[in-house]
C-alpha cells in the first residue's frame, strides 16, 4: 500500500531523462491562475514565483495542458501536498529523524548515472533545480518515508481486527481453487538436452505410477539438485499459478502429471487441492494485519501533519481566495 502519496510527490518529483517541452507554454496560464501570495504557514508566506518554479516538474499540471480548470485543481493539490511533507519533515524531527543528504546524493548519482551524458543537467536546469536542491529534495523524501514507516511498525493489528476483516472482505480473497504441489524439474537448454530431460522426467513417472518409489524418495533420486526441488508447504491459488500447471488443479490427491515448459519438464504431485472460494482465514491473516498497519499507520501520519498544518494556520489561497 503506498502511504501518503502526495507527501512522497510534492517538491520530489523523479526526474525523467527528457525535459518536458511543453512546460514553457503552460506556465502563462498557471501564473494568470496564481493569486501573488498562493500559501501561508506559521506567518510565512509562498510567493507565486517561488511556487512557479516547484510547479515545472509536477506531473498532474503537466497533464492538464490547457484545461484551466483541471490546472486550477493540480496546482491546489500541490501546494497542500507541497506543506504537508514539510510538516512530515517537522514530525519526523521530533522522532529524531533528520534527512540524510548522503542517501539524497546517492539517489541522484544513480539517477544520473541512467541518463544519457549531459541529459540529467539539462533536465535540473530546465526544472530549475541546482545539484544541491536535487540532493536535499531525495534526502527530504527519504526522510518522511522513514518516519511513515516508523509508525507503521509501532501498529500493532491483532487478530480479532484481522477477522472482523476478513468477514467484511470476504470476496477480496476469493480464489479460483488452489494446490499444494510437489515438483521435481528436469532443466533443459535445448532440442538435444530436452529429450533427455523428457526422457529423465517419464522414468521417474514411472516409478511413482507403479509405486516403487515415494514421491520424497523420487526427490532425491531424480532431483539432481536442490534447487530442482520444491516441495510445497502452502496452497497456492490457480490466478498466481503458471498456466502450463493448470492441469493439474483437475486431479485428486495423490495424482502425477508430467508437463513441459520453457526450458524444462517438470513432474509433478498433486498433495492436496481446494475448490474455488474465499482464501482461508489463516493464510491472508499475515497480509491482512500488514494492510490494517499500513493504513493506521498511514491515517496516523496524515493527521499529525494536519494538526501541524492548522495549529500553523495554514492557508491555500488556491483554495481560499484573500479577502
Amino acid at each position: 500500500m503506498l502511504l501518503l502519496a502526495l507527501l512522497l510527490a510534492a517538491d520530489a518529483a523523479p526526474v525523467s531523462p527528457e525535459a518536458p517541452a511543453q512546460t514553457e507554454l503552460r506556465a502563462p496560464l498557471l501564473e494568470r491562475l496564481c493569486p501573488p501570495v498562493v500559501a501561508r504557514w506559521n506567518g510565512e508566506e509562498m510567493k507565486r514565483e517561488e511556487f512557479l518554479l516547484l510547479a515545472r516538474s509536477d506531473g498532474a499540471i503537466l497533464a492538464a495542458g490547457n484545461n484551466a480548470r483541471g490546472m486550477a485543481l493540480a496546482a491546489t493539490q500541490l501546494i497542500d501536498g507541497i506543506y504537508q511533507k514539510r510538516a512530515a519533515l517537522i514530525c519526523a524531527s521530533r522522532e529524531g529523524l533528520t534527512p540524510d543528504l548522503a542517501s539524497g546524493k546517492a539517489e541522484y548519482l544513480r539517477q544520473e548515472a541512467q541518463a544519457a551524458p549531459g541529459q540529467f543537467a539539462a533536465q535540473l536546469s530546465v526544472l530549475g533545480l541546482s545539484r544541491e536542491q536535487a540532493i536535499r529534495q531525495g534526502a527530504d523524501t527519504a526522510c518522511v518515508m522513514e518516519w511513515q514507516a516508523l509508525l507503521v511498525s509501532r501498529q500493532l493489528p491483532g487478530e480479532i481486527e484481522s477477522r472482523v476483516y476478513y468477514q467484511q472482505h470476504l470476496k477480496q480473497f476469493d480464489s479460483a481453487g488452489a494446490i499444494r504441489l510437489g515438483k521435481i524439474v528436469f532443466p533443459c537448454q535445448d532440442e538435444a538436452s530436452a529429450a533427455l530431460a523428457g526422457k529423465a522426467c517419464s522414468i521417474a513417472e514411472n516409478a511413482l505410477r507403479q509405486g516403487e518409489t515415494s514421491f520424497e524418495q523420487a526427490c532425491k533420486n531424480f532431483g539432481a539438485r536442490d534447487r530442482n526441488v520444491a516441495d510445497c508447504q502452502s496452497f497456492v491459488p490457480l490466478e498466481k499459478t503458471r498456466p502450463e500447471l493448470a492441469p493439474a488443479f483437475k486431479l485428486p490427491a495423490g495424482q502425477i502429471l508430467s508437463v513441459q515448459v520453457p526450458g524444462a519438464w517438470i513432474l509433478l504431485r498433486v498433495h492436496a487441492s481446494r475448490p474455488a472460494g474465499p482464501l482461508p482465514f489463516d493464510e491472508v491473516d499475515r497480509e491482512i494485519r500488514q494492510s490494517l498497519a499500513a493504513a493506521d499507520g498511514a491515517r496516523e501520519a496524515r493527521d499529525k501533519c494536519l494538526k501541524l498544518l492548522k495549529e500553523g494556520d495554514y492557508r491555500n489561497f488556491l483554495r481560499q481566495p484573500q479577502n
